[in-house]
């Protein structure tokens, strides 16, 4: 099994397009290194990514009281307050 990928590879192995992984790899999501002009992968660098970006969700929801919260501590002004709170209320 190679351990060193192109991007046709690591595309295969990560089931995306050779586009966005090379997409990916300029804006620094997934481990890459460019040598030269053509980038390059590793295997285990990617599985490592792959199964820790699995592991943790990217956004979450927050409840209303958290949102409460975040605002309280952020000190709106009173007309910014009310505009958050009547958006909260919409959604309740």
């Amino acid at each position: 099994m190679k351990e060193v990928l192109t991007p046709e590879e690591a595309a295969e192995l990560l089931q995306l397009s050779k586009y966005t992984v090379k997409d990916y790899a300029r804006k620094g999501k997934i481990p890459a290194k460019k040598v030269g002009t053509v980038w390059r992968f590793s295997r285990k660098s990617l599985l490592d990514w792959l199964s820790a970006s699995s592991a943790t969700p990217e956004f979450r929801e927050y409840t209303s009281q958290e949102i409460k919260e975040f605002l309280a501590a952020d000190r709106l002004d009173a007309q910014t307050a009310e505009k958050v709170s009547r958006l909260l209320k919409r959604e309740l």
